[in-house]
């Protein structure tokens, strides 16, 4: 009987039904996807076995400046680590191959970037997914190379490649590697990517960076037997600290060090040069608000529309009761309302499938992908819970309602009680929609601040070449004295790290009696490096390309002068023991203005440029061309670059996509915001209409009279929206300090930010006021365009 009484209920109404599942199906895929999103981020390297215990070793470089926390160690930590403490299963550490190898093929020469030189025990501390090879003798050998799926296809055709050769320059020469091993392609929530991993003994200086042990070269991963305790933990890091005193001879920089679980690596943005990409965790509780104010809000609206919609079957359900069934209401109204749900989960898991493709993956760059069975449970129970709470409320409020007053269509909504409860749901669906509007709108005008404040430097008109791994200098020097002859290339800049780089730091002391030391970034310039980008200079003057003079001189930005406590800053004498350099004494020559050389959470800091020791010097190179001629300039570079002799392909980015690549990560966070704040804007207008709609439907009558007794038309739109115009004025006191709190918050994140102005809060509130305003008139409308006669008639 409950299965034809449900069944005869959704045959008689399929439109409202089919509204309803559709406006709660759109809600879930939102809220699926966004969770999906949250739990890419916060699963990083949780694919490793017994990942809680996988750590690595964090450097604290302490000095009157401030700490600084860096993912690099010394090569020493990991013998005392293996042979201090018996709770460790294995150490390992790797060096990244900054600058790539070079791969010669019989038909070309193809540039690898994302490699490392790994010891021995990398497979026994991580657990990346080995498709051939032996795990604990796969780095033993000189010259032994282990490839991901897609570059042993891309080399060889297949991944049975055990065994086969390649000629590979890693900056010591071409040599024949042998392939020892081939891994699953690298996840993408994995702190650690590579492409290839090559073994530490074909790294000519692995041996020497080992030996100096208060130096910071390495990243170093250990693995624990079993769970590490608190006291554990500590006591490892205070002996660490120990040993680090004793071997630390500095006076000015001190170490420490602490252990980092390795899932906690990709969250933490405030570790310095780290080999993975970082999410800013703010980030993440942004998307969680928005994925939770969606479920909310989907949560309401099916609730209050599936409660409207109950006053349709409660006729059947008394005449059911009459008639000798024990509880038609709560088994009914719960049954109508889980099938809404599932059919709701069922579609939205399919759109979900459809957005993956053609929106993330287009639109946003970004996929996703299921995660393990534990979350899918849990969302899967969040939809499942929302179709039960609908059907009980309607079940819990008519259960106490005499049966002959349900029978005479007593209607729901009349009850006092859950007419409050519905208003206090209108409230926060109104709430959360003007606080999204209020966070997107600052997330966007973050992100218009960025692109247009002043950075120092030319963004536009400029390119960046990095120097190929493997390339002959004199070819490479070649390339670049023929494209000076291109009349549209106005400047050559080189240098020695790319102009968006984590800069090496080194210590400096100041003046000739050293009286200041203080730890900066440096970079290695030519002259032309300056004008090509475009930067300021404040006071004295550029490298003269007169290379003697240059290679004692250096030029400094704004934030290093400050360092200059109570001196003259030009012409002083600054002491630093730079690579490349015999030298150790430099003049400053010149000031540059302050520019941004990394992203707007970080501050400007004290920066310095050294010239180019070498007049051969073949660097990275920023070139500076005139408007309008990119396409020619791509074309051109590209012959003479293999006119040069240049075996590997040309890599040519411009500044401006560079640029941008510094805040991709807010990109994302804007457009994902900005869609599903619509989505969210777009779910409470249903629910918003058709709270009105059933308004109207109680009060049409009542309108009606007013109406033959002389109302005007204002009277009447006063009398049909003063409870929402009330509820909206409510939820802005509510919205406008959540969203102030919020937007505080996000923008935290960063050295440089945008203000949050009035006018920040009012567009919000004037776009939902217009929203609700036309929505009434709409309502208005269709009873304006009703017969008096008809309506009083059918009362």
């Amino acid at each position: 009987m409950d299965l034809k009484i449900l069944l005869r209920s959704i045959l008689k109404e399929k439109i409202k039904n089919l509204l309803i599942v559709s406006g709660l199906a759109i809600g879930f895929s939102g809220f699926i996807i966004l969770q999906m999103l949250i739990n890419i981020e916060l699963s990083y390297d949780t694919f490793h076995h017994d990942h809680s215990n996988i750590y690595r070793i964090i450097t604290v470089l302490k000095s009157e400046e401030g700490n600084q926390s860096i993912a690099l160690s010394g090569g020493g930590l990991k013998d005392y680590l293996s042979e201090s403490f018996p709770s460790i299963k294995s150490v390992t550490h790797f060096i990244p191959i900054y600058y790539g190898v070079k791969v010669v093929t019989n038909t070309e020469s193809l540039v690898e970037e994302k490699g490392l030189y790994v010891d021995e025990n990398f497979n026994d501390v991580f657990d990346f997914s080995i498709i051939s090879g032996e795990s604990k003798s796969m780095f033993s050998s000189v010259n032994a190379i282990a490839l991901t799926r897609s570059l042993a296809i891309k080399y060889f055709g297949n991944v049975n490649v055990i065994g086969e050769e390649m000629s590979v320059d890693d900056g010591f020469g071409t040599r024949t590697f042998k392939v020892t091993g081939v891994y699953d392609d690298v996840v993408e929530n994995s702190s650690i990517q590579f492409d290839f991993l090559v073994s530490r003994k074909s790294y000519k200086h692995w041996d020497k960076l080992l030996n100096r042990a208060n130096k910071n070269y390495f990243f170093t991963y250990l693995r624990f037997e079993n769970a590490l305790s608190k006291e554990d933990k500590t006591y490892i890091e205070s002996n660490l600290d120990d040993r680090g005193g004793r071997l630390n001879h500095d006076s000015h920089l001190k170490k420490t060090h602490f252990l980092q679980q390795i899932q906690k690596t990709h969250l933490d943005t405030a570790i310095e040069y780290d080999i993975s990409d970082k999410t800013e965790p703010k980030q993440i509780y942004i998307l969680w608000f928005i994925s939770l104010s969606i479920i909310t809000i989907t949560s309401i609206n099916f609730i209050n529309t599936n409660t409207i919609q109950s006053a349709s079957k409660i006729k059947i359900l008394g005449m059911a009761k009459i008639f000798g069934h024990k509880n038609p209401f709560a088994k009914i109204l719960v049954l109508d309302s889980l099938l809404k749900s599932l059919v709701a989960l069922f579609i939205a898991v399919l759109l979900v499938v459809f957005f993956n493709r053609s929106v993330f993956e287009q639109l946003f760059h970004f996929k996703l992908y299921l995660p393990s069975k534990y979350p899918i449970f849990i969302w899967m129970t969040i939809c499942m819970a929302v179709g039960i709470i609908g059907g009980l409320i309607p079940a819990y409020y008519l259960r106490k309602k005499k049966t002959v007053d349900i029978v005479k269509g007593k209607i729901l909504i009349t009850d006092g009680k859950y007419s409050n409860l519905k208003l206090t749901s209108l409230i926060i669906q109104l709430s959360i929609v003007i606080v999204l509007m209020i966070t997107t709108t600052i997330v966007i005008k973050q992100l218009n601040y960025i692109d247009n404040k002043e950075v120092g430097y030319g963004k536009t008109d400029k390119v960046l070449i990095p120097a190929p791994q493997g390339v002959d200098n004199s070819s490479y020097l070649e390339f670049i004295t023929r494209a000076k002859n291109f009349h549209y290339i106005k400047l050559i800049g080189i240098s020695l790290d790319p102009f968006y780089a984590k800069y090496r730091p080194t210590n400096i002391k100041i003046g000739d009696n050293n009286e200041i030391e203080a730890k900066v970034l440096y970079n290695m310039v030519n002259k032309e490096f300056i004008p090509a980008m475009g930067i300021a200079m404040k006071k004295g003057k550029n490298f003269s390309g007169i290379h003697s003079s240059d290679t004692v001189s250096v030029i400094i930005n704004e934030s290093a002068s400050k360092l200059f406590i109570g001196k003259e800053i030009l012409n002083t004498i600054i002491s630093s023991d730079i690579p490349w350099y015999n030298n150790k004494k430099f003049r400053v020559i010149g000031i540059m203005k302050d520019f941004h050389f990394e992203s707007f959470s970080n501050s400007i800091e004290p920066l310095l440029y050294f010239c180019i020791p070498f007049e051969d010097f073949a660097g990275d190179i920023t070139i500076k061309y005139e408007n309008d001629e990119l396409s020619k300039l791509r074309d051109d570079l590209s012959k003479v670059w293999k006119s040069s002799g240049i075996e590997t392909p040309l890599e040519m980015e411009s500044l401006e996509n560079a640029y941008t690549a510094t805040y991709r990560q807010q990109g994302l966070l804007s457009n994902v915001s900005g869609s599903f704040t619509i989505l969210t804007l777009f779910l409470s207008l249903f629910g918003l209409f058709a709270y009105l709609k059933n308004n109207i439907e109680f009060k049409t009558k009542e309108l009606t009279i007013r109406r033959i007794l002389g109302a005007t038309t204002l009277h009447i739109y006063y009398n049909l929206n003063k409870e929402i115009l009330m509820l909206f004025f409510i939820s802005i006191v509510i919205s406008i300090p959540v969203g102030f709190y919020i937007c505080t918050k996000w923008l935290e994140q960063f050295a440089y930010h945008t203000t949050i102005d009035f006018d920040n809060f009012v567009v919000p509130v004037i776009c939902t006021l217009m929203i609700i305003i036309l929505i009434g008139l709409y309502e208005l409308y269709a009873i304006l365009s009703q017969k008096t006669t008809d309506v009083l008639n059918y009362e």
